[in-house]
């Protein structure tokens, strides 16, 4: 082999060597960066990690005081008060002391599905109050609990109400509704934001003169 001839064997030797360096070299840099970009990512998620819990931690903190709980008795009896002021203005036929119980977003989800906003139910009052000669109606709650300025109840509501029919006459009814019935508290105020009626049942409980039926209790158990 002529010096030429190992020359060009040794010096292409050298360039795939100093080629072969170069890539290893590259590959290095390419390794430490990669290397680096996972350090950082893992490092991200970890950060990330920690703010998701400490973020659920708080979430966790400040839904403690939204949590539902029972009402204390006190509660309840402003409640009551309330359903009293209801029962009285609708004996009085009073349809603004009547209204003024309900909140302005009220729903109402009437046994049928019907869904009546708070203007619906005062048109609706207003024609039921045209017919009646007596009324009355308790309520009997099952469940009760509050759930930040919200107090949801369930319960049966149960009316006794006598209707004037050809003028001189009234047909007496007992309306009996389940249901759920949230209250908001709006300032000084608990006013009712939301009912769902789940089962009504209306049937009729007497016939008369008007005039005789000043008055609609309810009947009395023997004793």
């Amino acid at each position: 082999m002529t010096s030429a001839g190992v020359w060009y064997v040794v010096s292409g030797f050298s360039r795939t060597f100093r080629r072969s360096a170069w890539s290893r070299g590259i590959q290095s840099l390419a390794s430490r960066r990669a290397q680096s970009a996972q350090r950082e990512i893992e490092a991200t998620i970890a950060r990330r990690s920690r703010l998701r819990r400490r973020s659920l931690a708080g979430l966790t903190t400040s839904m403690g005081s939204t949590l539902s709980e029972p009402p204390s008795e006190q509660l309840l009896a402003e409640i009551d008060a309330v359903h009293l002021r209801v029962r009285e203005s609708f004996r009085r036929r009073d349809l603004s002391a009547y209204m003024a119980t309900f909140a302005t977003d009220l729903t109402f989800r009437q046994a049928n599905g019907r869904v009546l906003s708070r203007d619906g139910l005062a048109r609706s009052i207003a024609r039921q109050f045209a017919r009646p000669v007596a009324f009355n109606s308790r309520f009997d709650r099952r469940t009760a609990t509050v759930t930040g300025h919200e107090l949801m109840e369930s319960g049966t509501q149960t009316a006794w109400i006598a209707l004037r029919v050809f003028v001189l006459f009234a047909v007496r009814w007992k309306i009996e509704r389940q249901g759920q019935y949230t209250w908001a508290h709006v300032g000084p105020d608990w006013l009712l934001r939301k009912v769902s009626i789940e089962k009504e049942d209306v049937t009729r409980a007497g016939f008369g003169l008007a005039s005789r039926l000043v008055a609609v209790t309810e009947p009395k158990t023997p004793s």
